[in-house]
Formats: structure tokens, sequence, C-alpha cells
């Protein structure tokens, strides 16, 4: 049998009321809601994998350059919204007079920790700087380059309040790769290098109940040319500080240093 058609070929009322309840029936329920979830994972894919990294690349270089006075800039910003990973590629930050780059930064990665849900503050993954570069000199005035990013500051108007505890914070892993600086001390006519730096703190937390817990900071890098070592336990947070440093250096010419 042939199902009536209404007039100018449109379908009959009860062909309407079949179309209407196709979502409605039991069978098809399952696919609505596939459908649904389906479209709503690829809207969160490109809304996040795409189009709020291109926002904020133009929002995050504008902040920058007008809080440092400098003509900041971002190669761009990622989000992997599989790992909910964050991040920020090619960033450089040249000194506000235009005289050379104070930092470059191949990239920052920020993971953020599960912990952040049974502990009631904010809490990070991983953060993982990869090749920061700093470049600082020491003119013959005595004064570094970097004090171009420093304002006047304002004299208090109220007395300074009472020191509290710091911002409530967590962090898994903090890893800094491949780090240099170059600092050129015009006072003394010489120039010190720092290479190959690399730190890894494996847990910081400024929470109340984690103050006891030691943080245990450790530091390799090549200053002028020698090896360097530094390993700590440190609790910095805790009523009671206390920190321990052992330092593993080779002939590190320390004339270089003097003041």
């Amino acid at each position: 049998m042939h199902e009536s058609t209404g007039s100018a070929g449109q379908p009959s009322p009860s062909a309407r009321a079949r179309i209407q309840g196709w979502f409605l029936t039991a069978r098809n329920r399952p696919r609505k809601w596939v459908a649904v979830l389906v479209c709503l994972y690829v809207f969160y894919c490109l809304l996040f994998g795409f189009i709020l990294p291109r926002a904020l690349h133009g929002v995050a270089t504008s902040a920058l350059s007008q809080s440092l006075n400098a003509d900041c800039s971002l190669e761009r910003i990622t989000y992997n919204p599989f790992s909910f990973t964050l991040g920020v590629h090619g960033l450089r930050i040249p000194y506000p007079d235009g005289n050379g780059i104070f930092l470059t930064v191949e990239s920052i990665e920020l993971a953020p920790g599960f912990s952040i849900f049974l502990r009631i503050a904010p809490a990070l993954g991983s953060l993982k700087i990869v090749r920061p570069a700093f470049d600082i000199t020491l003119h013959a005035n005595g004064r570094s380059s970097p004090m171009q990013f420093v304002t006047e500051a304002k004299q208090p108007t109220e007395s300074p309040a009472e020191p509290s505890r710091p911002f409530p914070f967590i962090i898994s892993n903090l890893e800094v790769t491949e780090g240099s600086v170059i600092f050129r001390d015009e006072m003394h006519g010489t120039t010190h290098t720092v290479e190959h730096l690399s730190i890894e703190v494996p847990f910081a937390s400024t929470l109340q109940r984690d103050s006891k817990r030691p943080m245990r900071p450790a530091l390799n890098a090549t200053i002028n040319g020698k090896a360097i070592s530094v390993e700590g336990r440190t609790t910095p947070f805790a009523d009671t500080q206390r920190s321990e440093f052992r330092l593993f250096v080779g002939a590190l010419p320390l004339e270089y240093f003097q003041p």
C-alpha cells in the first residue's frame, strides 16, 4: 500500500506525525543522544582547540606588552582538549628602550593536576619551561638592564599589613630545561655565561597541610664552562623553616665574581 499524501505533494498528517515521533521512539532515542554528544564533542574541540587559543593570542600579547611597556610577542598559543594542556610558544620580551632582548622562551606548557578536585586550591600537574634565555647587562653606572621594567613605587599611605600565609597553590612537577643566561658586566669588563641550565622541583605546595613536607629542588648548569650541581631539601612554608643544600662544583674561578 502507498501512504497517502496531501495537496501539492505534502505528506499526510499521519506521515508527519510519524516523522515527528521518530526521535521519541525507544529504539531511536539512543541514536539521538549519540548524535547530540558527537556534536558537543566536535564543538568542544573546535572551541578550545582552535578558536580560544587564537583569541587568547592577541589578548595575551597586548596585555603583556602593556604591563611591561615593551613590544612583546608570541608565536602561538595552543590548547590540547584531550590532555587539557595549555602551551605558550615563541615568547619574546625585548627591553623597553629597544636595545636588545631580555628574555626568549621556546615553549611553556601547563597541565592541570587532578588534586584540584581533592584539595580546594589551584593545582598544576606540571609546568615545563623549555629553553628560556636571559640577556642581562650590568652597566658601568651600577644599574642593571632589567631595571627598565621597574616603575617608581608609590609611597604607602597606610601602615603595611602583617604578613599572611601565601596564596594556596600546588604544583606537582616544575621543570626548566636547556636554559641560558648571558650576563655582561660592564663595571668589570667581563661576561659570564650560564648554559644547559635545568631546574627541577618534583613537588611544591603552600597549603598548611603540606607545610612540613619538604621540597627537593635540583639545579644543574654550566657556568663559564664549568659544571655545577645543586641539590636541596627545604620547608619554606613551615612554622620552623629549615633548608639544606649540597653544592657540587668543579674548578670555578671565583675572581670573576668579586665585587
